[in-house]
C-alpha cells in the first residue's frame, strides 16, 4: 500500500475545512461527493515517487493494483503536464473523515515518473501514476478532464446538494433552460457573486467518459453544473471559492423550492429526490 500523498500541511488544512463544512451542511450521505485540487511541485513536501505505481489506463502495476478508471484513449490523461498533480479524494471517502484526517482520504495523481524519464519531453500516452492509501474517486475522469489545462490552485467540488437535486425532478423545470431561468433572479436577489453561471447537464452515468467530456466542456463557461438527478459540480480558483459557489447555488435552489412548494408545483420532500439520485448511482 502506498504512503499518504506528500502534500504540504496548509493544503491539507484547506481540504479539512471544506470537508467539515460540507459534512455540517448534510449534503447527501457522508460518502456522497468528491473534490480535487491542481497542485504544482512546490505544493509537495516530498518528491512524487509512487511505490508499486498504478498506471492508467491499461496495465495495472504493483501488488494488487487497482481497477482501471480511464479508457484506452483519454485526452486529459495523455496531455497531463509533467509538472502538475491532481490531489483528489479517494473512492468511498467520507466528508466527516476527510475533515478529521484529510491525508487518509486523499491521493495524488500525476505523470508516471518512469514514463516521464523515457525520453526528454516525451511521456508514454495516458500513463498516470497514483500515490495514496486507496484508489481515486470513481469520478476521476471528470476531475482529470475538467482540470488538465487549469493552473495550480484550481479546485472542483462535487456534492449532493439536496435542493438542486430535488428541482431536477420537478416537471415544471424539465424544459431546456427552465431550471437556469428559475435560479437566475434568486441568485441576483441574494447578492450572489456577479456573473455566477449555473448550467444543468442532462443525466449521464456517474464516473463515465461522456459525463467527463460534457462537464469539462461546460465548465469553460459555467461556474456550477447541476448534474441531473445526481448533484452539483462547482469550480473555483481555490476550494473556498468552489464551495462558496456551491452554497450560493444551493441557497437559490432552496428558495426556488419553497416558492414552488407554496405554488403547489413542488410535490414531495427533498429526501425523495435524494433517493432517486441514489437509485441512479446504484
Amino acid at each position: 500500500m502506498n504512503a499518504p500523498p506528500p502534500v504540504r500541511t496548509e493544503i491539507l488544512g484547506r481540504v479539512a475545512s471544506v470537508a467539515a463544512r460540507i459534512s455540517a451542511l448534510g449534503w447527501g450521505a457522508p460518502a456522497d461527493g468528491n473534490l480535487s485540487l491542481v497542485l504544482s511541485g512546490s505544493d509537495l513536501c516530498a518528491p512524487f515517487a509512487p511505490v508499486g505505481e498504478v498506471l492508467y489506463p491499461g496495465t495495472q502495476a504493483g501488488e494488487g493494483g487497482a481497477r482501471t478508471l480511464l479508457p484506452e484513449r483519454f485526452a486529459a490523461a495523455e496531455g497531463w503536464p509533467a509538472d502538475r498533480y491532481l490531489l483528489i479524494s479517494t473512492a468511498g471517502s467520507r466528508w466527516d473523515e476527510l475533515a478529521r484526517d484529510p491525508a487518509a482520504g486523499l491521493c495524488l495523481v500525476g505523470a508516471s515518473p518512469a514514463a516521464a524519464g523515457e525520453s526528454a519531453g516525451r511521456r508514454h500516452p495516458a500513463r498516470l501514476a497514483c500515490l495514496g492509501a486507496a484508489e481515486p474517486s470513481s469520478e476521476l475522469p471528470v476531475h482529470l478532464a475538467a482540470q488538465w489545462r487549469r493552473e495550480p490552485g484550481s479546485a472542483l467540488i462535487h456534492a449532493h446538494a439536496a435542493h438542486l437535486i430535488a428541482l431536477c425532478a420537478l416537471p415544471a423545470l424539465r424544459g431546456e433552460g427552465a431550471l437556469e431561468r428559475a435560479l437566475a433572479p434568486l441568485l441576483r436577489a441574494a447578492g450572489s457573486a456577479p456573473g455566477l453561471v449555473i448550467q444543468r447537464l442532462r443525466h449521464e452515468s456517474p464516473g463515465g467518459v461522456a459525463l467527463a467530456s460534457r462537464s469539462a466542456a461546460a465548465l469553460r463557461e459555467a461556474d456550477v453544473l447541476i448534474w441531473d438527478r445526481h448533484g452539483a459540480l462547482a469550480r473555483g480558483r481555490g476550494l473556498a471559492e468552489a464551495l462558496s459557489r456551491l452554497e450560493q447555488a444551493e441557497g437559490a435552489a432552496r428558495r426556488c423550492w419553497l416558492e414552488l412548494r407554496d405554488e403547489g408545483a413542488a410535490a414531495g420532500p427533498t429526501r425523495r429526490a435524494r433517493g432517486k439520485a441514489r437509485e441512479q448511482r446504484g
